[in-house]
């Protein structure tokens, strides 16, 4: 069920633009504007990531980790892309899991 769901939504276009698996990705592994800029937050955070995204790419993952990692925990999640929860749902839930209870 969830390898159909998720080759169902990985060719499904979008209206008036790229298919899912298909998008600038010089665009996203370029993004600048949110640097400098700090997000203030108290609450416990975690960053999930896959280990083959193409957004957290070059220096992005790199430049939100010495932001953040005083207040945010990182995962990365072996053999996952961008979307974590279709490529490795199993993991997500066990991720979950261990942080929550």
């Amino acid at each position: 069920m969830l390898r159909t769901l998720k080759t169902f939504i990985s060719v499904l276009p979008l209206r008036n633009g790229p298919t899912p698996g298909n998008f600038d990705d010089v665009m996203f592994t370029s993004l600048e504007r949110l640097f400098g800029y700090k997000f203030s937050f108290s609450c416990p955070a975690l960053f999930v990531h896959g280990q083959n995204s193409l957004l957290t790419s070059g220096d992005f993952l790199t430049n939100i980790k010495s932001i953040y990692s005083d207040t945010m925990d990182f995962i990365e999640v072996d053999g996952a892309a961008h979307h974590v929860p279709l490529d490795k749902p199993l993991e997500i839930v066990n991720i979950i899991k261990e942080r929550l209870f």
